[in-house]
C-alpha cells in the first residue's frame, strides 16, 4: 500500500488545496505579466500615443444645459431710409422778366414800347414749386406809381407765357415788380428785379 492510500481523507484534500492555491498564484502572476506588457505597447504602428476613448476627438459631444447663442440670420439692408425733404422752407424766389428778345436793348434795359410779362421761380429741398399750391400776389411799380397788383399761380401753364402780363402804358425810367409768394405746405418769401424802361 503507497503512502497517499495510507493517508487519512482529510489529509489528502489539504494536499490538494496547497497544490491549487500554488497554481491560482502562478496564473495570477503570468496575467500581470501580460497586462504590463500590453500597457507598454503602442496603440497603431505609427508610434501615435494611445488615446482613451474620452478624447474629445469623438463626432458627438455630449449635450450641454448650458443656453446657446443663437446666430442671427436675418438680413440688414445696407442703404439707409430716404431722407425727408423739407417742402415748407423756400430756398430760392425770383422773378424771372420774359418777353421778345428783340424788346432787350440793354442790360437790364428794355424798350419802353413793349409789354414783358413775368414768372415767379420757387424752390424748395424738393426742387421747383409748379403751378399746384404755389401763390404769387403781384405788384407792377413804374417810377414810385404803383400800375397794378395781380394774383397768380407761380408757373404758368403749359405753352404760356408768365403768369403775370399787365397790360400798361410804361413811362420811361425805372420799372420794379415784386412777388410775395406762398404755398400750401405753409411756406412764404418775398422777391422783387427791378430794371429800366426806354425809347429806341
Amino acid at each position: 500500500m503507497s503512502d497517499d492510500e495510507t493517508k487519512s481523507p482529510a489529509k489528502r484534500l489539504a494536499t490538494q488545496a496547497v497544490k491549487g492555491i500554488g497554481v491560482l498564484a502562478a496564473l495570477a502572476t503570468i496575467v500581470g505579466v501580460i497586462y504590463v506588457v500590453m500597457d507598454h505597447l503602442p496603440s497603431s504602428s505609427s508610434g501615435e500615443p494611445h488615446q482613451s476613448d474620452s478624447s474629445p476627438s469623438a463626432p458627438f459631444s455630449t449635450p450641454s444645459n448650458e443656453p446657446q447663442a443663437v446666430v442671427s440670420t436675418a438680413k440688414t439692408s445696407s442703404s439707409s431710409p430716404p431722407a425727408v425733404l423739407d417742402v415748407v422752407t423756400i430756398t430760392e424766389a425770383r422773378i424771372e422778366v420774359k418777353g421778345l428778345s428783340s424788346d432787350r436793348i440793354g442790360v437790364d434795359l428794355i424798350d419802353v414800347d413793349s409789354n414783358p410779362d413775368y414768372e415767379a421761380f420757387v424752390y424748395t429741398a424738393a426742387g421747383r414749386s409748379g403751378r399746384e399750391g404755389c401763390y404769387v400776389a403781384w405788384t407792377l411799380i413804374n417810377n414810385g406809381t404803383t400800375l397794378e397788383t395781380y394774383r397768380s399761380q407761380c408757373a404758368p401753364a403749359p405753352g404760356f407765357g408768365g403768369p403775370f402780363w399787365p397790360r400798361v402804358n410804361y413811362a420811361p425810367g425805372s420799372v420794379t415788380v415784386t412777388a410775395d409768394i406762398t404755398t400750401d405746405a405753409g411756406g412764404s418769401a418775398h422777391a422783387e428785379t427791378t430794371f429800366q424802361m426806354t425809347e429806341r
